[in-house]
């Protein structure tokens, strides 16, 4: 008998519902908190799950890490982690760092053996297949087959990207950073997946609109890109009108 598959939404994210911020507002009319004051943490003096709540609460958003490897059987694991980002692209490096709990997880001892791993990119039509793969799978058990989420190879390497994802990166890793408990996994990208349609391959352009990239806030909450600009990096001659006079 083959591995049960667990059904999931293939919807887009929901939508903000109507009258949500007047409830909101409501509640707090009714229930009138005391005004906040500015506080200073020493966070080597707070409990591991108190760090974690703040650090996950003001770091965001976070660019999600949908990570593929090998499991021992040759099947192949699927985890998201959203401490993660690219640190460098000469030579392209990214970090992600896998929780260590009482027993190392599947990804970090997958990659610990064979040396590789790919990165899918996350996008509003993949999320709840990714929060799906987040659960407390037993050691060993595919969550591309509990899932039922299709594969695709990729020109580096033996792990599959999954098809469905909007881009993907195939890494080899660099090293493994233990600092305590933290584990920062560092990895060198060797080559790029990007779905047709989201990108220019001779201007190396990515419509990133198109997209529709999802980040990680705090306390189990998602967000959608959305984006605004500024307007250009102010030049050299700009930033030295700006500098005092020195007498």
């Amino acid at each position: 008998m083959g591995p049960s598959v667990l059904s999931i939404p293939s919807a887009p994210l929901p939508g903000r519902a109507r009258g949500t911020s007047a409830n909101r507002a409501a509640r707090r009319a009714v229930r009138p908190r005391p005004p906040q004051r500015p506080v200073d943490f020493d966070l080597n003096a707070l409990r591991q799950r108190d760090r974690y709540k703040l650090l996950t609460a003001l770091v965001v958003p976070r660019p999600i890490a949908w990570v593929t490897t090998r499991n021992a059987d040759a099947s192949v694991n699927a985890a998201p982690f959203s401490f993660f980002n690219v640190m460098g692209a000469a030579p392209p490096v990214v970090a992600f760092g896998p929780d260590d709990g009482p027993g190392i997880k599947d990804t970090p001892h997958n990659i610990r053996k064979t040396g590789r791993f790919v990165v899918n990119l996350v996008d509003e039509a993949v999320a709840a297949a990714m929060h799906a793969s987040s659960g407390a799978y037993p050691r060993g058990v595919s969550e591309i087959d509990a899932l039922g989420l299709a594969l695709a190879d990729m020109p580096w390497g033996d792990v599959p990207r999954i098809a469905d994802a909007p881009a993907a990166l195939a890494c080899r890793e660099h090293s493994t950073i233990l600092i305590g408990r933290t584990r920062v996994v560092l990895g060198v990208v060797e080559g790029l997946y990007v779905r047709d349609g989201l990108v220019d391959a001779e201007r190396f352009h990515v419509d990133q609109d198109a997209l529709h990239a999802v980040g990680r806030l705090g306390g189990g909450r998602y967000t959608r890109t959305d984006a605004f600009e500024l307007g250009p990096r102010p030049s050299a001659a700009e930033v030295g009108e700006r500098r005092p006079d020195p007498g």
